[in-house]
């Protein structure tokens, strides 16, 4: 299957008093229609300014993003404007993401104002109520509610609604069941994995939760420290991780669906990506490093017929 979006060899490179900041560096991900792809990692793991990357919000300091074939670097300002609703994003907090002056039925339609895809306002409004529909929310019900009169779910399903007003080949959304209550996260998530199926959607989920990945991601990349670890089917990749990362990862999760928050995966804190580690990022703290693993960065290597790790000492696949 072809893919809509390309991220290759991204980096990105905060500058910052302290020196530059390493939060992302040559990661490679590739997007396809129909199919959710996850970013699972810690806190300061770079997968947000991944999503930001990707949006050319900044462009990355290193490497491409292409939509559709096009390099989004070789864009005018105007051209890029207006590529720009193909991909869309949801993000943590939906609440603060909306006009809490507005109403539901004025916020879904701000994509359609924005590019004059309805003309009159009875196709607006068929248009707005067919969107709140797909979302589980009836327009008789929600449309003239006012964010504050949302809940935590409805609030990021208006939010999604909207996304999906500007008819996007692309969809991320970045921790955005973080801030719900279980049942909440449920919806959301069925509701997200329901939308990719039958629209087409190339999504990526961004979370550190492996219980709301699981549930999401047909494909799983995992981050640590800007660069990934490995990638592959989902159901492969947590039934038998092949870095050492990944594996740790898990085992902070005793529990499917509880989230990893703080959780360290492994002995010692996390460097800083003021000054990453040479070679392998993860072995200050992995307990299979050795000193290949600080002279010498990893390659990502096939494992099998669709998954890569980027490790020297690999763990055994069952």
């Amino acid at each position: 299957m072809t893919a809509i979006l390309r991220a290759e060899g991204i980096s990105v490179v905060h500058r910052t008093r302290s020196g530059p900041l390493h939060a992302v560096t040559d990661v490679s991900l590739s997007l396809h229609p129909g199919r959710t792809l996850a970013l699972v990692g810690e806190s300061g793991s770079g997968k947000s300014s991944i999503a930001r990357a990707i949006l050319h919000l900044p462009p990355p300091t290193a490497g491409t993003v292409s939509l559709d074939g096009t390099d989004l670097a070789e864009l005018s300002a105007r051209e890029l404007r207006r590529l720009r609703p193909r991909i869309q994003m949801v993000f943590q907090d939906p609440v603060s993401s909306l006009n809490p002056r507005r109403r539901v039925r004025d916020i879904v339609a701000e994509p359609l104002d924005a590019h004059s895809r309805t003309a009159a306002a009875p196709d607006r409004d068929a248009r707005v109520a067919e969107l709140l529909d797909a979302v589980g929310l009836p327009a008789r019900q929600f449309a003239d509610r006012k964010p504050a009169q949302l809940s935590g779910g409805q609030a990021q399903r208006v939010a999604i609604a909207r996304a999906l007003a500007a008819d996007p080949q692309v969809l991320i959304a970045d921790e955005a069941v973080s801030a719900l209550d279980v049942s909440a996260q449920a919806t959301v998530l069925n509701l997200l994995r329901t939308l990719t199926d039958e629209l087409g959607l190339a999504g990526l989920f961004i979370s550190h939760d492996l219980g709301a990945v699981r549930a999401v991601g047909d494909d799983l990349a995992v981050l640590y420290l800007g660069r990934l670890c490995e990638e592959g089917p989902t159901e492969e990749v947590l039934a038998a991780p092949a870095h050492p990362y990944t594996a740790a990862l898990l085992a902070a999760v005793p529990e499917p669906g509880r989230a990893l928050g703080d959780t360290r995966p492994a002995a010692a804190d996390p460097p800083s990506p003021l000054d990453p580690p040479s070679g392998c990022r993860f072995r200050t703290r992995c307990p299979l490093a050795t000193e290949r693993c600080a002279d010498e960065q990893p390659a990502a290597k096939p494992v099998s017929a669709d998954r890569t790790v980027a490790c020297h000492h690999p763990l055994a696949l069952a």
